[in-house]
This record gives C-alpha cells, structure tokens and sequence, in this order.
C-alpha cells in the first residue's frame, strides 16, 4: 500500500514524501529534560496499542492512531482498523493543537480522497468529527458503554426518534458529532425551509423520564 507523495512531510505540509507518520516497533520513552508532554505520551502510547492489539508507535495519542491507520498491510488489518476507530472517537471530543491541526487534517483530506487507499470511508468521517469539534467544541460527555461497544464495533450512527407538533413522528439518523443544528436543518428542509434565518425560529427539547429539557 502507497499513500500519495507531497501531502504530509515534518518539513511542511507540501513538501514531498512517501510517508512521514510511520509505525514503528520500537518502545517509546520519554525524552530527557522535555516536560510532561513527552512523560504523557511515553504513557498513552501503550494503552493506545493495547487497545489495537500491536506495539507501541511513537507520538502523542493522535499521531499514534493515525500511524496504525498507516502501518502497512503485513501488521493485520485488523489492528489499522481498530487504530482508525480511535481516532474517530478522539476527534469526536478533542482537538487538535494549531500546530498539529493542519498536518492532521492534510493527512485525513489525503486519505479520504483516494479510492483506491484503503479505510477511505473511515478517514472521511475521521475528518468531519475532527471539523466538527474545532467548530463546536467536541461532545462534552463520554459515550455509554453501550454506544462505546457500538462505535469499536464500527456502527457510528443510530436512528433517533422525534416528535413534531401534531403527533407526527420522524426518525433520524444520529451520528457520533451531530448536533442540534443538525437535526433542525434537517427537520426544516422536509418542511421546505431552506433559508438560515428559519433554523432560529425552532428549537429542540429532550424529552426524559423526568420531563422535557431544553
């Protein structure tokens, strides 16, 4: 498997490389006189590949679910797989520092706009959770064990019940980062409203066994 040349370089977005976000099978240690940051990734980077059953990668906990979507194809498929599914889940709720923001989403457009790569799909939605926290901040509460089974599972989305005035009924497909505004867009655009200013005009209420919620 090749990834596209020119597209992610520790030199510059667009300088020309084969593939700068590596896998590698050796242990990561933290670096002498280099702060917390690198005692925190020499920590996360196991629990990272426990959870994907490989090795440890180098890099902090993103870098090192987009190196297992990288790795090549003799380290399993399986353990890719599993690496792209944390990151879908770590975009839906963390961003990205500025400095790191461009590369990542670089390396998500490149995986996502070449058919023949493999976990295209994946790589897509990798990017719109990630577009999707640095617009509305990430979801602030952690998945149920349930929905959490669901996501390493790979089933992202879910079908939500809505009640409109009148007693009528919809249901939605919900997924991992979909907000408010979501839903109220498309609720509008099966009423025929398509203009901005009619999405202010409606809200939405949670209803729960202790009543409805705003």
């Amino acid at each position: 498997m090749g990834w596209p040349r020119g597209w992610f370089s520790s030199s510059g977005p667009t300088a020309p490389c084969t593939c700068d976000v590596a896998h590698t099978l050796g242990s990561v240690s933290p670096g002498k006189g280099q702060g917390e940051l690198c005692h925190l990734v020499a920590l996360s980077s196991p629990a990272v590949m426990k959870f994907m059953g490989d090795h440890p990668l180098r890099g902090q906990t993103e870098l090192d679910a987009i190196s297992a979507g990288s790795a090549p194809a003799p380290l399993g498929r399986d353990s890719c797989q599993k690496g792209w599914r944390l990151l879908y889940i770590l975009a839906a709720y963390y961003k990205c520092s500025e400095v790191l923001r461009p590369f990542v989403l670089a390396f998500l457009q490149g995986a996502s706009s070449h058919p023949e790569l493999p976990f295209q799909g994946i790589a897509k939605a990798c990017e719109q959770n990630l577009r999707k926290t640095l617009q509305f901040g990430g979801r602030s509460l952690f998945p149920s064990s349930m929905e959490l089974r669901a996501m390493v599972a790979g089933r992202s989305a879910k079908r939500q019940l809505f009640l409109l005035p009148g007693g009528i009924e919809r249901h939605l497909k919900i997924k991992t980062c979909s907000v408010a505004l979501d839903v109220i867009e498309e609720l509008c655009c099966e009423m025929g409203l398509q203009q901005p200013e009619a999405f202010d005009e409606y809200i939405l209420f949670v209803v729960t066994d202790r009543g409805c919620q705003c």
